[in-house]
């Protein structure tokens, strides 16, 4: 039988979160699944409150219901998430190598992001040998409009999931470089389509650069983009054009290691 942190509760009362937690925990070794009086008993939890947590669970699609036993099993959710999880530590540990070697030749930092609903999120990174350096957060999300990778990403996205990702875009100005409506940005776009990687000109920070390139799985999808970031003293705009080209290479060549031919 398993008890919902038992000793720990003698300690500290039990959050709801931590309730509906150990729930999830129970169902895992329960495959069969569980009614409420079930999970109230092995939990030591009231009927009410496993109800009401089991009613959120489900609506939140964490857990499913069978309408003929009443009995509550995992769903597919969490297995979703865990694939998602996976994907990402298999796609850091496949673009460390590139992404280290990119810093060395160009001694500034590199990042690997991806898109996480309508914003984007720093994988990993490695920092710049410099002492004056962007400091980059691994977990950071930051905006698509005004993100070199958020526009590298976007620009090969198919059609349809790119046009529904730009309508929720709220175009917010950061800085005097910063893209501001939706006709701009689609034409920022296409130009990073011809070259093969996308520029961030302090459009969310002043005085800081970005050249990223998009990753491809073995399907031709973008689902990362490489990132080299770097203050204008180091990273001008005249250096645009052969810096592009190494994160582009860079980039492409963790896509072959992805299966992307």
């Amino acid at each position: 039988m398993i008890v919902a942190n038992r000793e720990e509760l003698a300690v500290f009362k039990m959050t709801n979160l931590e309730r509906g937690l150990a729930i999830l925990e129970l169902l895992k070794e329960y495959p069969e699944g569980l009614g409420t009086s079930e999970i109230s008993r092995k939990l030591e939890l009231s009927k009410n409150f496993v109800f009401r947590a089991a009613s959120v669970l489900h609506s939140l699609g964490y857990i499913d219901r069978n309408e003929d036993s009443k009995t509550f099993t995992l769903s597919r959710k969490l297995l979703s998430m865990g694939y998602h999880v996976l994907k990402h530590t298999s796609l850091i540990e496949t673009a460390m190598p590139f992404m280290k070697e990119l810093r060395n030749n160009l001694k500034e930092t590199v990042t690997l992001c991806a898109i996480e609903g309508a914003q984007g999120i720093v994988l990993d990174h490695v920092p710049s040998p410099h002492s004056l350096r962007l400091v980059v957060e691994t977990g950071a999300h930051f905006q698509l409009h005004s993100s070199a990778p958020g526009k590298a990403i976007l620009a090969f996205m198919e059609r349809e999931e790119r046009d529904d990702l730009i309508s929720r875009l709220t175009f917010e100005k950061f800085t005097n470089q910063t893209i501001t409506s939706e006709k701009a940005f689609l034409q920022t776009l296409e130009t990073v389509r011809q070259n093969g990687y996308a520029v961030d000109l302090g459009e969310e920070l002043e005085g800081i650069h970005c050249l990223s390139a998009p990753v491809f799985d073995e399907k031709g999808l973008p689902v990362a983009a490489l990132v080299v970031t770097g203050p204008v003293s180091r990273l001008d705009i005249s250096t645009f054009k052969e810096k592009g080209a190494a994160v582009r290479t860079a980039a492409g060549r963790i896509s072959a290691r992805l299966g992307n031919a």
